[in-house]
């Protein structure tokens, strides 16, 4: 168990290799590089953090980039409430093809709201609908094993977004806006946590948030 300060308030990591169930393993014991493809998108679409340790392997050139901002976790595992990420509605994995010697699964989602800036205090939602967004995944063979190489931003739903924030919003403090107790950081947190869920749960609830917007490119 680690301790990990963001925004000024203690999250705590748990164990990283704690997965929802044995079905993701068959996914990556398979070999076949959609079947990995498809246990990853699966586990985070529905909400599991860690799931890169397990089927990903970074580039020495995004290890150097991302270092500096998580030194202990390598960007293997996911802040929701204040890493980028895209809420999506659905997705499809799309066979799997060879371009340039390289190995690519493309998987197809539909995209709901995307974020901006990074932080619990100062992430924002954007909504950015689109009928369809393509996202190439690269993979690479290591020892056996296929891994999604230098995977792209995450991708999770509405429902696992929403689940995730109302556990957050629950473990804040009865007494958090005692400004004696807690500082102005904080309690800033507690607030966009809270504030952050009221949206979503809003969004949620709107049959046609999606409809008449611009698809992003």
């Amino acid at each position: 168990m680690k301790l990990t300060l963001r925004d000024g308030c203690k999250f705590i990591v748990i164990a990283v290799l704690s997965f929802p169930s044995s079905e993701v393993f068959s996914y990556h014991n398979n070999l076949e590089p959609i079947s990995v493809v498809q246990g990853f998108c699966d586990a985070e679409f529905n909400g599991v953090r860690d799931i890169r340790f397990k089927f990903t392997k970074n580039s020495p050139a995004r290890i150097k980039k991302i270092i500096k901002k998580d030194p202990e976790l390598e960007g293997k595992v996911v802040f929701w409430d204040a890493d980028t990420i895209f809420v999506v509605s659905t997705f499809s994995v799309n066979g799997v093809i060879q371009e340039k010697g390289k190995v690519i699964v493309p998987v197809v989602y539909d995209i709901i709201l995307a974020t901006h800036g990074d932080g619990v205090r100062t992430r924002t939602f954007v909504k950015n609908c689109t009928a369809r967004r393509l996202v190439k995944y690269n993979l690479t063979n290591q020892a056996g094993e296929w891994r999604i190489y230098d995977p792209p931003l995450p991708y999770i739903s509405l429902g696992a977004l929403i689940k995730y924030y109302r556990n957050e919003v629950r473990s804040i403090p009865r007494d958090a806006k005692n400004a004696k107790k807690y500082t102005d950081v904080q309690r800033s947190a507690f607030k966009k946590l809270e504030e952050a869920l009221t949206f979503l749960e809003r969004v949620s609830g709107e049959k046609d948030y999606c409809a008449n917007t611009v698809p992003i490119k």
